[in-house]
């Protein structure tokens, strides 16, 4: 396809790749890291037109992650082997990593367009 017609989806992806990176990062910084699996498992889908709307999925496929993301109650008292511990509390606060990052994305996103599109306005020649 011309360029006049990438912009929009270039712009998107790269967004949203950044928005996934930034998740990572706010990951860390909280050490919600135990195998791995989580962390390595956040991805960017294919941009999409719908209608008059152009869409991109991000996320993560791995079961938990929405615990990890939102919090979860657990039963205080029980013995959890893998960490050799009695639960104390009954609920555990969520990361929110994937949730700022998006608020984020979502504020930057029409100033980002903007300058993208005035770029190429440019580069036409207009």
């Amino acid at each position: 396809p011309p360029s006049s017609t990438l912009f929009p989806y270039t712009t998107l992806f790269r967004s949203a790749s950044k928005c996934i990176e930034r998740t990572k990062e706010r990951q860390r910084a909280l050490d919600l890291i135990d195998t791995g699996n989580m962390i390595n498992s956040w991805y960017v889908g294919n941009v999409k037109q719908k209608g008059n709307s152009t869409e991109v999925t991000v996320g993560n496929p791995v079961e938990y992650a929405i615990y990890v993301e939102l919090g979860h109650s657990q039963q205080p008292g029980r013995y959890v082997p893998a960490i050799r511990k009695r639960l104390v509390n009954s609920w555990v606060e969520g990361g929110f990593m994937f949730t700022i990052s998006l608020d984020e994305l979502e504020r930057a996103l029409p100033t980002r367009f903007k300058e993208q599109f005035d770029m190429f306005i440019k580069s036409m020649g207009v």
